[in-house]
């Protein structure tokens, strides 16, 4: 009542059962109402008067392209730096000082899949799941380097939502060769939706909307579920972390931890040049001096369309959700993020599914009509004492899966046809000998296991026991 969520307090006295009012009484006793009504009061409120919702107004900041000092670009990166850098990394691999951190809070719903992201299969000839994937990149890159394990410690962020199903996925296919001393499930913090008068929103009559806070919550989540002392305690120095929905995403990559240990940057983002001066990507940019990353909508048309004398487009560095972080950046951040629980949170206007009280049925709205808070991982950027950039090239890297199948953009059809596109280069290039073009259909895949290649070495193996022959697609190499 204190807070203006007298709502609830009603709705619980009109639930019938005892298993409902139970339910949503344990939803109810979980939430900071304290916390919501401060973010309501301090960040929306006076947009929402005017049915607009966008962050306090501040002060114009300045938006400047990130030092050149600290882009590392393909074209400037000779043979011999790329072999000291990868062999830098496999040695750090090798001796047991990087881990592996997979922002998996995501479920997948947009692609039709009610269930982890994680766990979708988008179709390649071993039917794989993301997960798999991923479990079996990490696998083959500790082999590499080395690692008297073949493992490296695998912390895997959740939510509230898919928590408990992606644990139990991987118990039932046996952690994918990994054990529990290797693997760590944790989840993140989820907060209730409001609507835009401050109420917190029903999803149904008997449970509140409630979602992931966003991957800013990364930094305190690994502190309070114990994740930065089992890294101290398994000596690890340096976190490779990557989004689960792209499926190109190099786990562990050993060149990409080489560059950052060799120049003592705590945080290496990866990034790949906009395709287009509008391309809906986040940008690398220096925010008032600090280093940050914006929307393309941030800056003016006049910045989007600015080039180099090289004829580059100066804000050109999008992010991918791949980056190496330095464990004592980790701990720094998570304890700025404990101490200012309130001052980093973003808001974002969303359409939310709702229970309707008065004709008792969930409604989808076709408007924004609700408001969720997230922190974002970047607004720990400043407090690096030194960050760098690392180009990758998007074809080898960067395949998203956002969208539903049949998308033409960052859909499952797109992702399979650039990991087709990919491996039959890698086989190409190894001597085999392949008729046809590789496309996303079910009779033109290739496919190449991620326990055979990491990144399209060892496969001179597969073209010499294919001597004289021509391969038809689909093919698939798994051993």
């Amino acid at each position: 009542v204190n807070y203006n969520q007298a709502h609830l307090l009603i709705q619980l006295q009109e639930l019938s059962t005892t298993e409902d009012r139970e339910q949503l009484l344990q939803q109810i006793a979980t939430v900071d109402f304290e916390l919501i009504n401060f973010l309501y009061n301090k960040k929306c409120k006076n947009e929402v008067q005017i049915n607009t919702v966008e962050e306090v107004p501040k002060q114009q900041d300045k938006i400047e392209p990130f030092p050149n000092n600290q882009i590392q670009k393909i074209k400037n990166l000779t043979p011999t730096q790329r072999q000291e850098y990868r062999t830098h990394g496999l040695n750090l691999i090798k001796n047991n000082k990087v881990g592996v951190l997979l922002l998996a809070g995501g479920q997948g719903s947009r692609l039709g899949f009610e269930h982890p992201k994680g766990m979708y299969n988008i179709s390649l000839p071993s039917n794989k799941t993301l997960f798999q994937i991923f479990a079996e990149r990490i696998r083959r890159v500790a082999e590499l380097a080395g690692n008297p394990s073949k493992l490296l410690p695998w912390y895997i962020m959740t939510s509230s939502v898919n928590h408990e199903e992606t644990k139990q996925y991987f118990w039932d296919n046996n952690y994918f060769g990994f054990n529990d001393e290797y693997i760590k499930f944790f989840p993140q913090a989820s907060l209730p939706a409001i609507d835009l008068n401050g109420k917190v929103i029903l999803e149904t009559a008997s449970s509140l909307f409630m979602a992931p806070n966003g991957n800013g919550d990364m930094y305190e989540a690994l502190l309070r579920n114990g994740i930065i002392d089992d890294m101290n305690n398994k000596g690890v120095e340096y976190i490779y972390v990557v989004g689960i929905d792209n499926i190109l995403g190099k786990l562990a990559d050993p060149t990409c931890l080489g560059y950052c240990a060799k120049n003592d940057f705590q945080i290496v983002s990866k990034w790949v040049p906009k395709i287009s001066p509008t391309e809906s990507v986040g940008i690398h940019v220096l925010r008032n001096g600090q280093p940050s990353i914006i929307e393309y909508s941030e800056i003016s048309k006049e910045q989007a369309t600015e080039v180099n004398s090289e004829g580059e487009l100066v804000f050109t560095h999008s992010n991918i959700l791949n980056l190496v972080l330095r464990r004592d950046f980790i701990q720094a951040a998570a304890d700025a993020f404990k101490g200012d629980p309130e001052g980093s949170y973003h808001v974002a206007k969303k359409k939310i599914t709702y229970y309707d009280r008065e004709s008792k049925t969930q409604v989808k709205p076709t408007q924004s009509n609700g408001i969720k808070f997230e922190l974002f991982m970047f607004d720990a950027y400043p407090l690096a004492k030194s960050m760098g950039l690392f180009e990758v090239i998007r074809a080898e890297e960067f395949a998203p899966i956002k969208n539903a199948p049949g998308s033409k953009e960052d859909s499952p059809d797109t992702a399979r046809e650039l990991v087709a596109q990919l491996h039959y280069s890698w086989l190409k290039n190894a001597g085999v000998s392949i008729a046809g073009i590789p496309s996303s259909e079910a009779n033109s895949l290739c496919e190449v296991s991620p326990l055979v290649s990491y990144e399209g070495e060892g496969l001179e193996k597969v073209a010499s026991r294919n001597k004289g022959v021509e391969l038809q697609l689909p093919i698939h190499i798994d051993e």
